[in-house]
């Protein structure tokens, strides 16, 4: 009630200026919702993507170099790989009873991932599972590496990476939705101040008629609504000499 009265009090110009802003942040506020939903559910799915053509193109290299027991080049391989995405946290592959055959790892892989791995049964087919770690959430994809029976391809993606860039570009969003709200609160301040001029020349017209003053007339100009008004206003005031 409070608020109504207020907003009662407040001139022409003001409430159209506050009107115009308030309905701007409410429109940016629902399409900032919606851009962050859409886009956060698309770069899931990018991720995903990218971790699976990762884990499919090592899984495809290794077979050969597993069978030859050339860990070197497994190791070159699997870094080299992890190198093509800034997303991309960790890559490690393990045989079927979990052993570790290669990793992108400085301190070697975590106790956790690598009891993960040998909890994990072989499968022919790609899985993908989310994980918790000091860098934030994680998307593990893992592709077999001969359907399974030689091993799988871990490939670790960042989530908390993709989704700080996500929210960079959303900041991105608010500013530029901020610089509208105040050219709009000039451009509506512009367009009420069209509006309210005519009307307060002749509110100051009748006062000055209201005084005494009969021969006065207010000037024409403004919108042509307004116009018509102030032509009829002088034509009443002119009956009254």
């Amino acid at each position: 009630m409070n608020i109504r009265a207020a907003v009662s009090r407040l001139s022409i110009r003001s409430r159209i200026q506050m009107y115009s802003v308030v309905l701007l942040v409410l429109l940016a506020s629902l399409m900032s919702g919606i851009i962050w939903e859409v886009s956060n559910d698309l770069l899931h799915k990018q991720l995903e993507s990218l971790g699976q053509e990762t884990a499919f193109h090592v899984a495809s290299k290794s077979a050969v170099m597993i069978m030859a027991e050339d860990y070197y080049t497994l190791g070159e391989e699997v870094r080299q790989s992890a190198q093509t995405s800034h997303y991309i946290r960790y890559i490690f592959i393990s045989d079927t009873s979990g052993r570790i055959l290669a990793h992108t790892f400085d301190g070697g892989v975590p106790s956790a991932l690598i009891e993960r791995a040998r909890q994990t049964q072989p499968s022919d087919s790609p899985q993908s599972r989310q994980l918790t770690s000091n860098e934030g959430r994680l998307l593990e994809m893992t592709a077999p590496i001969e359907q399974g029976s030689l091993g799988s391809v871990h490939v670790g993606l960042s989530t908390s990476a993709a989704r700080q860039y996500l929210a960079g570009k959303l900041a991105e969003v608010v500013f530029l939705t901020v610089l509208v709200c105040f050219v709009a609160a000039l451009a509506s301040g512009r367009v009420a101040k069209a509006i309210t001029a005519p009307l307060e020349r002749l509110a100051i017209v009748a006062d000055k008629i209201a005084a005494g003053q009969w021969q006065k007339q207010a000037s024409c100009g403004g919108a042509p609504e307004v116009e018509r008004l102030t032509t009829a206003f002088n034509a009443m005031t002119g009956t009254l000499t």
